[in-house]
């Protein structure tokens, strides 16, 4: 849930698609900045009329469906901080090197 959500998110289609039941979902506007959608359910075998009431909001409505929501503002990338190593200052266990380590034999 985000920090400005009062409500929980939830998926509604859980139940239409464990019945079988069709289910249109489309963009229906904005809220808050973030797009929002409805979801059109029906009883079985009723697709042509959930498809065409679909069709007939977004061509009442169109400027919903041809919208794009703005671009996201990047982050600019953190800051590597690098150290450079003083002579003698390296440790011998950071290194890939083989014969950098000493084979201990007990």
């Amino acid at each position: 849930m985000r920090a400005t959500q009062s409500y929980a998110v939830r998926r509604n289609n859980q139940l239409a698609n464990s019945l079988s039941f069709p289910m249109v979902s489309f963009p229906i506007g904005y809220a808050d900045g973030m797009p929002i959608n409805a979801e059109f359910k029906g009883p079985r075998f009723s697709e042509p009329m959930l498809a065409q009431a679909m069709v007939d909001y977004q061509a009442r409505y169109p400027e919903h469906n041809r919208a794009c929501p703005a671009d996201p503002t990047p982050r600019p990338a953190p800051q590597r901080l690098s150290r450079q190593a003083a002579p003698g200052d390296e440790d011998p266990t950071l290194s890939n090197d083989p014969l950098v380590h000493e084979v201990v034999v007990a």
